[in-house]
Formats: structure tokens, sequence, C-alpha cells
């Protein structure tokens, strides 16, 4: 059994412009599930062949635009590829009548309709795909905010979000094949970490010391070098576009 990784946007507010707004496809036997819906993400899907009824569910971490504003061309490129097909939509509730709402006001209004489906942020909660495990986690953000589990046949990869670091990714980081978790800011500025509820590189790597692979994400143009820097045999910092298969 194995899980596919495809690294479509790894930065987030503040990136290089090399760096896509975060949005990870991760495939799973028969399951693809989208894993936050940063913009452009329609782009990355089609030039993988990938095409909006491919998708299983999206599954979208918190509010913020850089991880929501995708979902519209989304809906854009499905109305395009005349897919009939739902798309299915997990988010948290405090984000489901927001992007219902933007979407009667700024369209594509003949797109179908997305079934938008709300996640609790007090508790944990499990969803299942065709034998593949999608548990959702509250994190420590400066908006509520979740981090997901994914796992299928025994293989885990866990998806921190933007975050502090928190107990809860510290303990599901323990022994599993991959983790993806942010570096916002150089250690220098953990201050403005502290305050904006981020990760630096630093706490990142402390994080994640259990985790047979991290792959430190949502590089911001001030952490790029830190984290090159830190780079090793555990330690990665993906790019727009790898594609990493864990087993």
């Amino acid at each position: 059994m194995s899980i596919r990784v495809y690294f479509l946007g790894t930065g987030g507010a503040g990136s290089h412009l090399n760096r896509g707004y975060p949005a990870y496809l991760v495939e799973t036997g028969d399951s693809l599930i989208l894993v936050d819906a940063g913009m452009r993400v329609e782009s990355r899907l089609r030039e993988l062949g990938f095409r909006t009824c491919d998708l299983t569910a999206v599954v979208i971490s918190h509010r913020h635009y850089d991880h929501t504003a995708g979902l519209l061309g989304l809906l854009d490129l499905q109305l395009e590829e005349q897919c009939s097909k739902p798309l299915n939509v997990y988010a948290p509730s405090d984000t489901v009548d927001r992007l219902l709402s933007v979407k009667e006001l700024l369209g594509p209004r003949s797109a179908p309709k997305p079934v938008v489906k709300p996640l609790s942020y007090e508790e944990a909660l499990v969803l299942s795909f065709n034998g593949t495990r999608v548990e959702a986690f509250p994190v420590e953000h400066s908006v509520p905010t979740l981090g997901f589990q994914i796992e299928y046949g025994g293989v885990k990869v866990v998806y921190s979000s933007d975050t502090r670091p928190c107990k809860i990714i510290e303990e599901k980081a323990n022994n599993i094949q991959l983790l993806l978790h942010e570096a916002s800011f150089p250690e220098k500025l953990r201050h403005i970490a502290e305050l904006t509820k981020h990760t630096t590189v630093k706490e990142a790597i402390e994080i994640g010391g259990k985790a047979e692979l991290l792959a430190l994400i949502h590089i911001t143009h001030v952490a790029e070098e830190e984290a090159r820097k830190a780079t090793g045999k555990r330690v990665i910092v993906p790019v727009d576009g790898l594609v990493i298969t864990v087993s």
C-alpha cells in the first residue's frame, strides 16, 4: 500500500512568485483527495492531466483566502469540462456559508453547486473514502483551523495546515511516513510567528522529529533561505510540482 502526494502549491500569503498557494493532491488507491485549494489549483490539476470529476473530495483547513480562493477556479474548470458530478467539499463550519455566498455573488453561477459539508473544530472527525481514512483535528492558528491525517493501508500522511506547534501534531507525527508541516518564518522572526500563530523552520523540524520524512511547506520569502539550509536525509523543502510516494 502507498500514498502519493502531489505538491501543487507549497507557499502561502507572502511567498515567492515561484511558490503557489497551498494545495496538495493525495492519491490513495481509488481515491483522489485535494487538501486545501489555493489560487490557480485548477491549472495545476490540468497540467497533471486530472479532471475535476476525478476528485473524490476536497478538504479545506480554514477560511483564509490563500487556502480557499482556488475553489472558484475548480468550479469554473468543472463547468468547462462539462463535469456534472458535484464537487464534494468538506470545510469548517464557519467557512461553508462563505464559500456558497461567494459562488453566488461572483460565479460561475452556472457551474454545478458544490456539496459542502461542515467539519467541527471542537473534536476530531473521521471521514472515509474507498478505504481511505481522513481524520480532521483542531490546530492552533489565528482563526479556527483544522489539520488532517490521511491513512491508507497503514500508511499515514499528516498535514498541519497553518498553526503554532501543538501537542496533537506532535503526537500524530510519531512514526508516520510523511509530515507536511508549515514553516512560515525563520527562527529570528519567532516573535512574529507567535503573534500570527505560525511556525518557524526550527520549530517545525523539532515537532517533526519522529516522522520518517518531514516536508517543510507554506514557505514564505523570509523563511526560504533558512528552510533550504535545513534540508537533509529526513527533511525536504518541496517545490511546486514535486510528487512523493510513501509506503
